[in-house]
């Protein structure tokens, strides 16, 4: 703007006028007229495949994340039917009704999600459905730990995820032999009905073949037995408020082997950092909650036991900043 004024300024000193800024018009009809694109060059057919399988790509992952975002709604509701396990003499019950739950989940998400991943990379579309696997994996691991008070390895949690190519059929035999009638009490867990196994097969091999498969990385199997630690805190605190007092102490040594585990990698991603982290905090809560058992048991009532660990100053005490657990990773 200063410039103009001191261009028209220098113009009028000379008795000049000042030029305008000349916009050239439009010359004519060929100048608008657009390229011709030849078809059948080779390198538009060349693009033109490439505009394809993007489109292709981009469809199939928003189905993914649909899918993803589904599991993720419906390993919640089983994990929130789960922690009504808490106290209970008799959890059968529960156990069929989440198991029932699973065999829905396995139905018409995971099957459709294994059929949009069969012969692609997997790996391209980790971060679409990882938020569901880390959920499903910690529902999973949740279910089995109350069913045995065992932790599920990574090979058997596959072994839930591999599906035969044509599952309707499948399905339909499975489900009637594995969920027996809910209201039909049982005297004794019976663990075989509740390890589901769609494929049927271990060979390799025709496995390939006749079978597809929700792949999952150990990463996501880590990170989904991270969050499991959250729910083994919480069903700690409940159990106190269903005065089941030897709960909270089985808890406590299954959180301190995966603790102890956790910490012993390093160079570990931030997700798995920042979930290993609030896995330390969930382990001092529950270690509050036996000591304040052991030490004032007898002096609280077992009904205002879980006010005392829910309270900001019981839990608050151990609570410790993140830079400080940072410093051991870095």
């Amino acid at each position: 703007m200063a410039s103009r004024r001191a261009k028209s300024g220098h113009c009028q000193a000379h008795g000049r006028k000042p030029k305008k800024d000349v916009i050239s018009p439009v010359k004519g009809e060929k100048e608008k007229k657009d390229l011709d694109v030849d078809e059948s060059s080779a390198v538009i057919q060349a693009f033109r495949i490439f505009q394809k399988e993007l489109d292709s790509r981009n469809d199939r992952n928003e189905r993914i994340v649909k899918l993803s975002r589904d599991i993720t709604i419906e390993s919640k509701r089983i994990i929130f039917t789960l922690q009504r396990c808490a106290g209970l003499e008799d959890k059968e019950v529960v156990l069929n009704e989440a198991l029932m739950k699973f065999e829905e989940l396995y139905k018409s998400k995971f099957f459709p999600l294994a059929l949009e991943l069969d012969g692609q990379d997997p790996y391209q579309y980790l971060r679409a459905f990882s938020p569901g696997l880390q959920e499903y994996v910690e529902a999973l691991t949740f279910f089995h730990y109350l069913l045995d008070k065992n932790l599920i390895n990574i090979e058997r949690v596959r072994s839930h995820l591999t599906f035969p190519r044509i599952a309707s059929h499948s399905f339909e035999q499975e489900t009637p032999s594995t969920v027996k009638s809910i209201n039909t009490p049982h005297t004794n867990m019976d663990k075989e009905k509740y390890s589901w196994h769609p494929g049927g097969s271990n060979d390799e091999s025709s496995e390939l073949k006749s079978h597809v498969l929700v792949p999952i990385p150990p990463s996501e199997y880590m990170l989904g037995v991270a969050d499991f630690t959250g729910e083994l805190m919480r069903m700690a605190i409940n159990c106190v408020g269903a005065r089941d007092l030897k709960t909270p102490s089985l808890v406590l040594n299954l959180m301190r082997v995966i603790n102890s585990a956790f910490n012993n990698f390093g160079n570990i991603p931030r997700e798995l950092r920042q979930k290993t982290r609030v896995l330390s905090q969930s382990l001092q809560k529950v270690e509050r909650a036996c000591y304040t058992l052991r030490v004032r048991g007898s002096e609280i009532p077992t009904h205002m036991l879980v006010d005392v660990f829910t309270s900001a100053g019981s839990m608050s005490a151990y609570n410790f900043p993140a830079e400080e657990f940072d410093e051991h990773f870095d």
